[in-house]
């Protein structure tokens, strides 16, 4: 089973994964609502799905690579993160200020540091960091990096139970990293198919439990689904596909302003769900949201790298 990811794949399988999470959320609020038809209903289990691929690809990343042991590796990871994530938060409060929502400095300060959550979604970066906190505290000190980001995700995962046991795509995506070899001797004809029945099986299993956060069923099947998709995905033929569908590279480029602006886009396109359908309101959410993160992103990209050079 050939596992071998080239930085263009990798945007592509983002590119996937970040518009999995955008149809979650969206299917998740118009169906509170009764309006979401079934043909959408499938993608109210693909939010976990798409985190999970997306810590796998980092980890993936970070440990075929090795770049961690170049100086300031870390540092500049955690100011790719956290520029776009304080700008984002400063784009929250102005949004919230508009729709009449009123704070004082302290609350301010809060939001706008992120000591207090204020982006939806904001859980996925608080979990990234810890995880690259763990990571980090590994190779500093010489500690196994696995029971380090496992320790840390799972200290997360007491906070936000539900979502964040995705953060175990973190820890597989390490080991596939570290054992491509072995992955490359496994035979296709075994192993793929094995995925595919535990992914299935994991899917059926999520379903049928109607999303009940308390089913050990469910929470089973979550986990099975966290760890067949993003080895799955991975997959050689899988990804020659994608790749194939360019448009995702694109997308994949994107991913930060679209997971961390979307949420308040689909906000404004609720307000219009009596005059417009739910296909209109679905492609305006998706090409509006693209737009704004394409600006967002320029805008971020820039005071990332300055930063950067300041922290040099």
């Amino acid at each position: 089973m050939k596992i071998e990811l080239s930085l263009d794949q990798s945007q592509t399988l983002k590119g996937v994964t970040i518009i999995l999470i955008m149809l979650h959320h969206f299917a998740q609020v118009f169906n509170s609502i009764n309006m979401l038809p079934s043909s959408l209903k499938v993608f109210l289990g693909c939010g976990v799905i798409g985190c999970a691929m997306f810590f796998f690809l980092s980890s993936y990343g970070i440990e075929k690579t090795k770049k961690y042991t170049r100086g300031g590796y870390f540092r500049n990871r955690f100011t790719a993160v956290l520029v776009p994530f304080f700008v984002a938060n400063i784009c929250y409060m102005v949004f919230s200020f508009i729709n009449g929502a009123r704070y004082d400095m302290h609350e301010v300060y809060l939001r706008v540091t992120g000591l207090k959550q204020i982006i939806p979604v904001g859980w996925f970066l608080y979990c990234l960091m810890v995880l690259y906190l763990s990571m980090y505290i590994s190779v500093r000190w010489n500690l196994d990096k696995y029971m380090c980001t496992f320790i840390g995700g799972l200290l997360f995962s007491i906070f936000y139970p539900a979502p964040a046991c995705s953060f175990l795509a973190f820890v597989i995506g390490i080991y596939v990293a570290d054992r491509a070899s072995v992955f490359g001797k496994c035979s296709d004809i075994i192993v793929c198919p094995l995925l595919l029945m535990i992914f299935i099986g994991a899917m059926l299993q999520f379903f049928i439990n109607n999303f009940a956060i308390n089913s050990p069923v469910r929470l089973i099947g979550l986990q099975l689904t966290i760890i067949a998709f993003p080895i799955l995905m991975v997959w050689k033929p899988v990804v020659s596909f994608l790749e194939w569908l360019r448009v995702f590279k694109w997308i994949g480029g994107q991913s930060m302003g679209l997971y961390l602006l979307h949420s308040m886009v689909l906000t404004v396109i609720f307000r219009y769900r009596e005059i417009f359908g739910i296909w209109y309101l679905l492609i305006i959410y998706t090409a509006v949201t693209l737009v704004i993160s394409f600006i967002f992103n320029i805008l971020t990209g820039r005071l990332v790298n300055e930063t950067k050079k300041i922290l040099a």
